[in-house]
């Protein structure tokens, strides 16, 4: 806002306070629209009215945090370095004085995604724990769900690159790990496989040559 003052000869008016306003800054695009869960990513804000002096620079959130840094471009410009997060849709908010403006459903971080195990088998009984490694699980912990034909028993979240999953029971080879995070989902293929089945003995070990000889 700014003060109008009219003043004439001698005679000055009382000064008009909020009479003038500039026109609200809008958010129009962001590029790119997904990003990693680790912070520090470079993002483009696009729009208009972001001011044309350094120290105008817009603050910038993703959701609910503030970007870790905005920095002021262009008029139709401003540059976020992102904080870390998951999840899906994120609104995103500029305020200059003043002034807001939101941009909806615009920022997606990646969905977790495995790339290997460090245990690729495990017993039919489940409860066999297992590391996952991959990307995009998080730099906290957000309660992450992975589902192994059936969820796990138990997920324990480690670090951005790595959880651990307490197998449920199950049989079959070549299972997807899927991991649900933030409402985001990854799925990855053919990573995991029940050991097969082993017959160490029998209870018989002679019969007729005729068959039909029963054996446990």
């Amino acid at each position: 806002s700014a003060i109008v003052t009219t003043s004439r000869l001698n005679y000055v008016s009382p000064s008009l306070s909020i009479a003038f306003s500039y026109d609200s800054q809008t958010v129009n695009t962001l590029l790119p629209h997904s990003i990693p869960t680790t912070s520090s990513y470079e993002i483009i804000v696009a729009g208009a009215n972001f001011g044309f002096l350094l120290d105008e620079s817009p603050a910038i959130r993703v959701g609910d945090t503030s970007c870790e840094s905005s920095t002021w471009v262009a008029d139709s410009a401003v540059l976020c370095r992102t904080p870390t997060g998951a999840g899906i849709r994120k609104i995103l908010t500029s305020t200059l004085q003043n002034h807001i403006s939101s941009l909806t459903l615009s920022l997606t971080y990646e969905p977790p995604t495995a790339s290997s195990l460090q245990e690729t088998n495990g017993p039919t009984t489940g409860n066999n724990e297992v590391t996952i490694f991959g990307i995009n699980f998080g730099t906290v912990d957000y309660s992450s769900k992975i589902h192994l034909q059936t969820n796990c028993e138990a997920s324990t979240w480690t670090s951005d690159s790595a959880l651990k999953c307490f197998t449920p029971s199950g049989i079959g080879e070549n299972k997807a790990i899927i991991i649900t995070l933030q409402q985001s989902r990854g799925q990855s293929s053919n990573l995991f496989s029940y050991n097969k089945p082993t017959a160490s003995s029998v209870a018989v070990t002679n019969g007729p040559a005729t068959g039909s000889t029963s054996l446990t």
